[in-house]
């Protein structure tokens, strides 16, 4: 089951899909979640899968009860979606008490210029780096999202692998997704999708993939 808890974000993200659900309730109230979550129970009894999509959900004022309903809930498996601000040690060890098992977030580039124009500078690089390596530190399981464009298509094999080397990364989920009007700019051509013909550097990330036994889903790849 995916929901989504926030119509909000402290970010502003080139790829970003949902500009247009921002609505002035940024949070959804934590008692119309729990009917959600409820009815989920009643009707799918064997769904014990939950992931709360769509922005950074650690926006919430009311996650750690939200996690805590669910986890009373039975639902073994709680995620959820973030740009990684606003994680700390601290905090992400109070979550897992409550109940959150895994964590996924977006890298875009291993270069800091292109990082910062796709995020809008709203996180630097190091910074993620940092929320990166406190989530490697818990015993929350996590994935890695990647939006492939003509200017990481060629290096995805070495972002795995920094990633796998330095932060133990070993769930990934590669997305095509097309540039959106509002972020056409003098980056327009290495951002934008990726031509039909980039067979060769897909196969060689699948074999870093598979050597380093990762997890992986290719989303929006006609040919996948």
């Amino acid at each position: 089951m995916d929901i989504r808890i926030v119509n909000t974000c402290d970010s502003d993200c080139m790829y970003c899909l949902e500009q247009s659900l921002r609505k002035k309730q940024k949070f959804i109230p934590r008692e119309v979640i729990l009917k959600l979550l409820q009815q989920q129970r009643s009707n799918f009894p064997d769904d014990s899968i939950l992931a709360f999509y769509g922005w950074n959900s650690l926006l919430h004022p009311n996650l750690t009860g939200i996690i805590t309903d669910a986890k009373n809930l039975w639902f073994k498996s709680i995620s959820l979606l973030t740009n990684t601000q606003g994680i700390t040690q601290k905090y992400l060890e109070y979550l897992q008490s409550c109940g959150l098992t895994g964590i996924s977030f977006y890298f875009h580039s291993l270069d800091s210029e292109i990082h910062n124009m796709i995020v809008q500078k709203w996180i630097s690089l190091e910074e993620l780096y940092k929320n990166i390596s406190i989530i490697q530190k818990s015993w929350i399981s996590y994935t890695c999202i990647i939006h492939v464009n003509q200017q990481n298509i060629g290096l995805l094999y070495k972002i795995v692998a920094e990633l796998y080397i330095k932060y133990s990364v070993k769930n990934f989920e590669f997305i095509r997704v097309r540039l959106l009007s509002r972020a056409k700019n003098k980056f327009s051509k290495q951002l934008e999708i990726l031509p039909e013909n980039q067979e060769k550097d897909i196969a060689h990330l699948e074999r870093i993939l598979q050597k380093i036994k990762a997890q992986y889903e290719f989303i929006h790849f006609e040919n996948k």
